[in-house]
């Protein structure tokens, strides 16, 4: 099965985003650690309609520049 990572920044419940794309076939791995994203092919980071308060999330727990990092490399982020 295809794998996607997903990173949960405490922003909000993402079971139902979780249970869509294992419904679409894909196994969901989580981002534990700002490390953990140099390993994901395919990156998803929910929205919650608060860009400033994610922000503030991914900042403290040291994950804007990896998440940046996963861009520039050109792999998929959604």
């Amino acid at each position: 099965m295809p794998t996607v990572h997903l990173l949960d920044y405490v922003a909000g419940n993402i079971r139902s985003l979780v249970n869509a794309i294992e419904a679409l076939g894909y196994t969901v791995e989580w981002i534990k650690s700002p490390e953990d994203v140099a390993n994901a092919e395919k990156l998803i980071l929910p929205g919650v309609g608060h860009f400033g308060h994610c922000l503030t999330q991914l900042g403290g727990a040291g994950y804007l520049e990896p998440v940046k990092k996963h861009i520039e490399a050109g792999k998929p982020f959604m």
